[in-house]
């Protein structure tokens, strides 16, 4: 049986995966689930992954969850176009920075994207940040994009000479603050994010390699096309 996909249009967790199984030329079965029909609750999605959410891959009868885990077992799957380096130090780079993302940057900047859909009325159920919450997470982002802004200013692929793993992983998180921004545009001139690309522009043409790939064509978000 194919590897089938179980993805949410919009989720940069889903699309992390989709990016991932894009570049390295695997054949899978797209499963698009909408998270508004409840198709995420339903019992046939919460057997596969009981916390009821996306992404889940399944590989001939075997379940996974969680984007990063399914990143590595897509690597193990297809090796002949690694995501994870080409060698032991270009693999502990890799996971390296995505070691930083996860553990500095991926939670304020969700939190601050889910923020701004919420404010311009276009995101999922839920309270808005106090303002204090909401300023402290601004100043995180923008602490933590200064320092990744370092890394990107290169104006090249984040580890060696091709998309990685860390390409993958961040750049999903960075274009849905993006795509928030332009929803809330009022809020973003606020804060100063209204425009990532004069703010980090080394951040910006590194989003431009990989948008240039098409695999970010054929995975970019479909409610996105639709201008939701």
């Amino acid at each position: 049986m194919a590897l089938e996909i179980f993805w949410g249009s919009g989720s940069p967790f889903s699309w992390r995966v989709l990016l991932g199984a894009e570049i390295k030329g695997l054949a899978y079965e797209s499963r698009l689930l909408e998270f508004s029909e409840g198709h995420l609750k339903t019992p046939e999605f919460l057997q596969m992954n009981p916390r009821g959410r996306v992404p889940v891959i399944r590989d001939d009868g075997f379940v996974l969850f969680e984007s990063l885990p399914i990143l590595e077992y897509l690597e193990d799957k297809s090796p002949q176009v690694p995501l994870f380096g080409e060698d032991r130090q270009q693999r502990a780079f890799v996971r390296r920075l995505i070691s930083e993302f996860e553990n500095y940057l991926r939670e304020p900047i969700f939190n601050l994207t889910l923020d701004l859909l919420r404010t311009a009325g276009a995101g999922p159920p839920g309270s808005v940040m106090t303002p204090g919450e909401f300023g402290q997470t601004v100043k995180a982002v923008r602490r933590e994009l200064s320092i990744f802004e370092e890394r990107a200013a290169r104006g090249t692929w984040l580890v060696g000479g091709r998309p990685s793993a860390a390409d993958v992983a961040i750049y999903p998180f960075v274009a849905t603050l993006r795509h928030a921004a332009t929803k809330a545009q009022a809020q973003a001139r606020a804060i100063g994010l209204h425009s990532l690309g004069q703010v980090f522009p080394g951040v910006h043409r590194w989003m431009g390699l990989i948008e240039a790939m098409p695999a970010c064509e054929r995975t970019y978000p479909p409610h996105w096309r639709a201008g939701r």
